[in-house]
């Protein structure tokens, strides 16, 4: 192998190398800055009143929360005439938080005790305008006071897709294995090439 072809597969290698370095990079910053941990790892909420936080909100998207008992509206969610979930609401700290559960079998029941879930936090004021408007009508309570005692945001069940969240920890871990391997044996094929062309230059002098 001469010395100008040695000279070119190190060229090659370091390129490669340097290539899948920035794409490891790109990898890790993809991770860091997305919401998987918190998608695989909600915070638990133990009081409503941490929803009051905007803040908090913003930072956690999906949360955990047990709720000692929820009713439900009588209200149910519908895409192209087929139902995919029920409203309920839960009340604590004399806060009000509406919840869309996973579609049941049959009838709904009516109240759910000691109700666990991982739930999808999002502001729809559309949506929570129906709900409060229809809820304050059966309750017989004014709309304003229900917006009053009601935070502003629906928690989902259906909302929250736990499946791509594993599917793309899972395809950003592969890419972290396969880049880091592509870094190593690059950089250390450049390695071999640089030394072998200086053994050669080395041999070739007088």
């Amino acid at each position: 192998m001469n010395r100008r072809y040695r000279k070119k597969n190190a060229g090659l290698y370091l390129k490669q190398g340097l290539l899948a370095l920035l794409l490891l990079g790109l990898t890790i910053y993809l991770g860091a800055s997305s919401s998987l941990v918190r998608n695989l790892f909600p915070p638990t909420v133990t009081s409503l009143s941490e929803l009051e936080s905007a803040s908090f909100t913003k930072k956690h998207t999906v949360i955990k929360l047990h709720s000692d008992q929820i009713f439900y509206t009588g209200y149910d969610n519908q895409t192209d005439g087929k139902i995919t979930g029920h409203y309920y609401y839960t009340i604590q700290d004399n806060q009000c938080l509406f919840l869309l559960l996973d579609p049941q079998d049959g009838t709904p029941r009516q109240t759910l005790t000691n109700h666990k879930g991982t739930f999808h936090i999002s502001e729809n004021p559309e949506l929570y305008h129906q709900l409060t408007l229809s809820l304050s009508k059966d309750l017989d309570w004014s709309s304003e006071s229900m917006r009053r005692f009601s935070l502003p945001m629906i928690a989902s069940q259906p909302d929250y897709h736990l499946l791509p969240a594993l599917l793309l920890t899972i395809a950003l871990i592969l890419c972290t294995f396969i880049f880091t391997l592509s870094i190593v044996s690059n950089f250390l094929g450049y390695y071999r090439c640089r030394q072998r062309t200086v053994h050669r230059s080395q041999t070739d002098t007088p």
